[in-house]
């Protein structure tokens, strides 16, 4: 029993089970990222039509695949399914803790004595890398402590250069195994070669600080300059009374989830631009390489406002949808 974290390419881990984040639902074409990657070291076509068999994930579930290709590193792919960050208050947390027990508790079904995970969510899901860190290791650690009388070791593969440096600080032996410019030249690949445009995009539709407003200051400025009642607003984008509670009360103190920032911007029937900033001064953004987001942003270009119209497009792709107060 025992954890080891290396600086590597999951796909070049020799254990009987290596851990994907996978998309919810399943893909038709060889994704992005990571899972990717995987799908390309297993064998596309094959593994595709294994997702296939196994339908639509759910967020924090796992399930089962065999290897393909990969046999000779490993026995099985654990598919589960990360949630995409909105500010924390939509159970990312909880649904990225489920994501390392269900796999674990799977891979101990499958008589598994070795497993490795990647440090799940922190790519274009846009979990905080010390959050999704921190949420890894101390599963993972959980996981062993509580069954002493398994015999299983786990590696944490790390990836990017800034998740390393801060794992680095708390375990300072970690071994490196691969470098920067191949670190590069794998996400390329992994992007179809269109790193560098997603980089460019990302930037393009996310702005680059904020104004020096706070949110609650630039929200009031766009009700006043659009003649609209935050009562009215509020109803629109179905926002519960407790966080309008929270919003009259704490005023400039107030900080929002990035679901409720979207809310109010649909609910002001706001620009990309307008809504941009909005989320700019609560220090979030809607970033294209996220399917979340570009399903927000896609909405918003076609004026789909209301939030029975998002939440429709939302589940049609399997995505979580704007939570609605109970009654409204």
């Amino acid at each position: 029993m025992s954890l080891k974290i290396v600086r590597d390419d999951i796909t070049n881990i020799k254990v009987d089970a290596i851990v994907n984040s996978a998309n919810h639902t399943q893909p038709t074409k060889k994704p992005d990222g990571t899972d990717g990657a995987i799908h390309e070291a297993a064998g596309v076509e094959d593994l595709l039509k294994a997702r296939k068999a196994i339908g639509t994930i759910e967020f924090g579930d796992a399930k089962e695949t065999e290897a393909f290709n990969l046999s000779k590193n490993a026995r099985y792919i654990i598919h589960t399914v990360a949630p995409i960050w909105q500010g924390g208050n939509n159970h990312e947390i909880e649904t990225l803790r489920s994501c390392y027990q269900k796999s674990l508790a799977l891979a101990l079904k499958l008589n598994c004595s070795s497993i490795a995970f990647s440090v799940m969510g922190s790519g274009i899901n846009n979990i905080p890398k010390k959050e999704a860190l921190n949420i890894a290791v101390s599963e993972i650690i959980n996981f062993l402590f509580g069954h002493e009388e398994v015999n299983m070791d786990v590696t944490l593969v790390l990836f990017d250069k800034e998740t390393f440096e801060l794992c680095k600080k708390v375990f300072p032996n970690i071994k490196e195994r691969i470098e920067d410019r191949l670190v590069e030249q794998i996400a390329n690949v992994e992007y179809d070669g269109n790193l560098s445009n997603r980089r460019k995009q990302q930037r393009l539709i996310a702005p680059a600080k904020p104004l020096g407003k706070t949110f609650m200051e630039y929200l009031d400025r766009l009700l006043k300059s659009k003649n609209l009642d935050f009562d009215d607003v509020r109803i629109e984008a179905r926002v519960s009374d407790k966080i309008c509670s929270d919003m009259r009360n704490k005023q400039n103190d107030y900080h929002p989830g990035k679901e409720t920032a979207i809310k109010l911007a649909l609910g002001m029937h706001l620009t990309l631009d307008e809504t941009q900033t909005l989320l700019n001064t609560a220090y979030y953004a809607l970033h294209a390489n996220s399917e979340y987001d570009s399903t927000i942003i896609g909405c918003i270009l076609k004026e789909k406002y209301k939030i029975s119209e998002v939440n429709r497009e939302l589940r049609s792709k399997g995505l979580q949808l704007l939570p609605i107060p109970k009654g409204k």
